[in-house]
């Protein structure tokens, strides 16, 4: 029995595979507490899609991610990264001030993953295997240097443009922000349905579910990007006093 779809979240759905058939194991739940935190459900709960084995997580850099945001988003790529399947893989992209209109990559941090090309299926650069503590500990630390040397305004876009043209299959992304945008909505919008169009018309690309986790108040543009998306849109929630 191979586990080939995984759902980090462990709120949309399992499906374990073997030879001859797939069995759904848990369908998608509105709330979900995981290592102590309760997480909840916010888009459409038609919206059942899983995790793909390969994660490209879109991290928010920008100067609006407080330490307390960042610590909230890092210990979310955590609880996912760290799930107990194998033959998955992971990359970072760290954002926060790219610009759509600059034909350079100023203002997005590739993380350069753990490479390894001697394997059978070759770990390419700018993605790591998992489960692997050592490689999730690097992203981490990674992701610390990166905003300390970070921090300006929030341009998602660019971002998201970028993640849709990486040349891998059986993927998801995986954004990570508090939502406060200073491109327009309706240009984020606009770049992901162009970007969605380019990935789809390339017959080597399979579909890129897209999710988001919210670290901030401001949720609007993210549960469209989730719902255009078809991943869901997910946020802590807060604790009552």
């Amino acid at each position: 029995m191979k586990i080939n779809l995984i759902t980090a979240f462990l709120f949309l759905f399992l499906t374990i595979a073997n030879a001859d058939e797939t069995i759904k194991i848990k369908d998608l739940k509105t709330t979900i507490t995981l290592n102590g935190i309760t997480y909840i459900q916010e888009v459409d709960p038609t919206l059942r899609v899983p995790l793909n084995k390969n994660i490209f997580f879109i991290f928010d850099c920008s100067g609006s991610m407080n330490s307390n945001k960042i610590k909230e988003a890092m210990n979310f790529l955590i609880a996912i990264a760290t799930q107990p399947v194998d033959d998955m893989e992971f990359a970072v992209l760290a954002f926060d001030e790219p610009k759509l209109s600059s034909t350079t990559t100023r203002g997005l941090y590739r993380w350069p993953g753990k490479p390894e090309p001697d394997l059978p299926h070759p770990i390419l650069p700018g993605w790591a295997g998992l489960p692997s503590k050592i490689a999730v500990d690097e992203a981490i630390v990674w992701i610390k240097e990166t905003r300390s040397n970070t921090g300006g305004e929030t341009y998602v876009a660019p971002a998201i443009r970028n993640a849709l043209i990486e040349n891998r299959n059986e993927m998801s992304i995986v954004i990570i922000s508090d939502g406060e945008f200073h491109d327009r909505d309706g240009i984020i919008m606009s770049i992901l349905e162009k970007s969605l169009k380019i990935r789809s018309d390339n017959e080597k690309l399979d579909y890129v579910p897209i999710m988001v986790y919210g670290t901030g108040s401001r949720k609007n543009i993210l549960v469209q990007l989730a719902q255009k998306g078809g991943g869901g849109y997910f946020r802590r929630q807060e604790s009552k006093k």
